[in-house]
Order: structure tokens, then sequence, then C-alpha cells
């Protein structure tokens, strides 16, 4: 059996779990680089939250755009291939004034807006949002109904009665975000 060099001469520790854990070399840092990394990790973050959230599968490749200021828009390109291979991306490009695609799904990175081309079907998004408008208003006549019984009113808990003023204030916040989803929907946005 052959040794292996230099082992033999290594400190050793009693264990592994009480061995000291390596210094940080200060010198070896390169913030530009930690900026760089962090800002083509939250876009890539934000593009597989877009697919996730619109069921669209890992293996289907998509073009995406992103708007940003012109520091962030230079980093974002020359990390595009890095962007794209992780994210599953055709296509990747970033600038200062690009437009919103039609048809795209739009989310908002720390550092730049994120279009994710043809990834909404108008009819299919106008459906959903017309459902989910019926089953809001559904919920909220509901509660408004409770609400405006004076024996509900009177009789129930204090807290009860608080709930429910709150969930009347939520729904109606989301009656608005639905209705300005859809009306998005009808100039094209």
């Amino acid at each position: 059996v052959r040794g292996l060099n230099g082992l033999a001469e290594a400190k050793c520790s009693e264990s592994l779990v009480i061995a000291q854990w390596p210094n940080r070399i200060d010198s070896m840092r390169e913030p530009d680089a930690e900026k760089q990394i962090e800002i083509v990790q939250e876009v890539v973050r934000t593009i597989r939250e877009i697919r996730n959230n619109r069921n669209i599968a890992p293996k289907v490749a998509l073009v995406v755009s992103a708007k940003a200021q012109k520091e962030i828009a230079d980093i974002l390109n020359e990390s595009s291939d890095l962007v794209a291979q992780l994210a599953g991306l055709k296509e990747f490009h970033a600038g200062t004034d690009l437009a919103r695609p039609a048809n795209a799904a739009v989310a908002v990175a720390d550092a730049a807006q994120i279009y994710v081309h043809d990834a909404v079907d108008p009819k299919a998004e106008r459906l959903r949002f017309e459902k989910q408008k019926q089953q809001l208003e559904k919920a909220k006549n509901a509660v408004e109904a409770k609400l405006a019984n004076e024996n509900f009113v009177s009789r129930a808990k204090p807290e009860v009665v608080a709930q429910a003023r709150e969930k009347l204030v939520q729904l109606t916040e989301q009656l608005n975000t639905v209705d300005r989803h859809l009306s998005e929907l009808d100039n094209g946005v």
C-alpha cells in the first residue's frame, strides 16, 4: 500500500466538528463582482417565479427582456448567457428604454423590470380574472350582508365584527386589483 505524500505531516485536529473554521481573507473579496452576481441572481429568481406563477414548463425556452438603468442593463447584457442558461431561456437582453411587449408577463426585480414575452394568453387571462372577480364579488356581498345585519353587529364579539370589516377591506382591495388587471388587458398593456 502506497502512502499519501504530505498527509502524515499535516496537523490533525481531534475531530472535524471542533476544527477551527477557516478565516476569511478580505483581500480576496471583490464587492463589484458580488454585486453583479446578486443582480443576476435576482433576475433569474424573478424569471423562475413568473414561470412558476404562470405554470410555464421549465423545458419551454422563453424570450425575456429587462428594462433597467444603464449600469444594471450593462451588467445583465454581459451576463446574458448565464441568465439564459440558469433560467432556461432562448434569448435574453436588457436595455434602458425597452417598451413592454404585447402579451408579456411582467415582474419587478430589485434592479429591473422583467418582461417574459408571449407568456400571457389574453383570452385565458380574461376568463381567469372574470371568474376570480365573480368569486370575490360573491364573498364581498356575503360579508356586506353580514355587516348589514344588526343582530350580527350587536350580538357578535367586537373582534369578530372587526375581522369581518377587515375581510371586507381585503376583498375590496382584491377586487380593485382584478379590475385593474382586466382594464390592462382591455388596453393591451
